[in-house]
């Protein structure tokens, strides 16, 4: 699935569906937009902002505005659209996005990397994440994302309270539970890992002040596979054949949260883990993540 046309690219995104999916996930996010135009230096570009002399963040608070920067970037070829961690307060301008005051609620998720055809095990390592979810509290506001060569785990940011981003920090509450989950089942990964013999699989942790993840049926920046949401209770029928552009199987009921039922683990998390080591005052640039492999000996 890798021989993927701009005809195909375009005729994909005329579903209105997927625009929509798309714009669901996008708002109040600083939004990315990888294009497969290259740069002189032959490196893809990957679009953040419109405007020149003053540069105003993306965003898309609709699925008519995936349609305005699909025309917008049309001579880029635009092909996937991503979203921020972080949902902002407000968009208006370059410099807010240094402000981690402006950072209203942050996601937590889990980064699963493999080889596309070990997909099988990659689901077996989400299983044990939601499942892990759900023993602490957390039954209705997770789900799986395929991303492409592997999937991330989600947590829909209305799971944890208000008060507790105020109080604790938005993206230190996310660092600290992906940070928690990961190091709480690392074993139980790598004896998966060592049992699968599937050496190139890790789970990262990728929380930062500017981190970004493909919002839900949008196209991998590669493979010509859509990025299609798993609710836990259909993970264990997962094909990847679901992720198929021109017969995509998507749950859109993806959405779904209970409301602050994250809170106790959220807490739990951040008295074992601590803040986020990525939030200093002068963040810019910083993309760092910590890399927990899970390699077999």
């Amino acid at each position: 699935m890798e021989n993927t046309t701009i005809e195909e690219v375009k005729e994909y995104y005329k579903n209105s569906k997927v625009r929509e999916e798309i714009s669901v996930f996008c708002r109040n996010r600083w939004v990315a937009v990888h294009c497969e135009k290259k740069s002189p230096q032959g490196v893809p570009f990957l679009v953040r902002y419109k405007g020149w002399k003053r540069k105003v963040p993306l965003t898309i608070n609709g699925e008519e505005d995936v349609t305005k920067l699909l025309e917008l970037f049309g001579r880029l070829s635009p092909r996937t659209f991503y979203g921020t961690i972080n949902e902002y307060k407000t968009l208006d301008n370059q410099e807010g996005l240094d402000d981690l005051d402006n950072i209203e609620r942050s996601s937590a998720i889990w980064d699963i990397d493999n080889l596309p055809d070990d997909w099988e095990t990659t689901i077996k390592v989400a299983k044990l994440i939601l499942g892990f979810l759900q023993d602490n509290g957390v039954k209705n506001s997770a789900f799986l994302k395929w991303s492409g060569n592997g999937a991330h785990v989600h947590l829909n940011p209305a799971a944890v309270s208000n008060d507790l981003y105020l109080r604790i920090g938005p993206l230190n509450v996310a660092y600290a539970i992906v940070e928690f989950v990961i190091r709480s089942l690392k074993p139980q990964f790598r004896n998966l890992v060592e049992s699968m013999k599937s050496s190139n699989l890790s789970v990262e942790n990728k929380i930062d002040p500017k981190r970004i993840f493909t919002a839900p049926l949008s196209l991998h920046r590669k493979l010509f596979r859509a990025c299609v949401c798993v609710l836990p209770e259909h993970i264990g029928n997962f094909e990847i054949s679901w992720t198929d552009p021109r017969t995509f199987r998507h749950d859109f009921s993806w959405t779904r949260t209970v409301e602050s039922e994250a809170d106790a683990l959220a807490e739990l998390a951040y008295g074992k883990i601590g803040p986020c080591p990525y939030t200093g005052r002068l963040f810019r640039g910083k993309t760092s993540a910590l890399n927990t492999q899970l390699q077999s000996p």
